[in-house]
């Protein structure tokens, strides 16, 4: 268990690092390209590779220490590395919106409806982008965005360790025969 905790709270840590490094990289996000809203995106999404390395990582340690090599002590020594990341996301989000970026969403939410008007897109898909950006007003509070990504980082986690915890089963059984 200590274990799993450990690798949880330094793959967060990573997590956190890389993601603040990023914006770091990219400074005031309101003077930001497209392109560059584009490649911030796609790092976000990197995060969860490192997530899933976690539990991964985990979950080998689980099974070389022989804690329990059934699927459902797998899962759970999944299941606390993810947790001691998502509350370690859903924190580092709330952050950001609360202290280093309040406006963000308001930034990103312009150069996303600037770009499309740039790319000469029909009006009704404009008004269309601006209707979801509104339905998105929820998202600006640093409390929900906090939320918001602990509960989507728990998932895609929770989804990474049972297919891990599936992966190595088989492994574990013929670890205990």
């Amino acid at each position: 268990m200590k274990t799993a905790l450990k690798i949880g709270f330094y793959s967060g840590i990573a997590i956190l690092l890389y993601t603040y490094g990023v914006f770091a990289y990219f400074g005031d996000f309101s003077n930001l390209s497209y392109d560059q809203i584009s490649t911030i995106d796609f790092s976000g999404y990197l995060r969860y590779i490192i997530v899933l390395a976690a539990v991964y990582i985990g979950m080998r340690i689980a099974v070389k220490t022989a804690i329990a090599v059934t699927f459902g002590a797998l899962f759970f020594a999944g299941i606390q590395v993810v947790l001691v990341i998502a509350i370690i996301v859903g924190l580092m989000e709330y952050g950001y919106i609360q202290f280093w970026n309040p406006g963000f969403y308001d930034q990103y939410g312009a150069i996303m409806l600037q770009h499309l008007k740039d790319s000469g897109v029909a009006q009704d898909v404009i008004a269309r982008a601006q209707d979801q950006l509104a339905s998105l007003e929820w998202m600006k509070s640093a409390v929900t965005t906090g939320i918001f990504y602990f509960v989507e980082t728990f998932i895609v986690g929770t989804i990474g360790a049972l297919l891990v915890a599936w992966f190595f089963k088989p492994k574990a059984k013929k670890a205990q025969a």
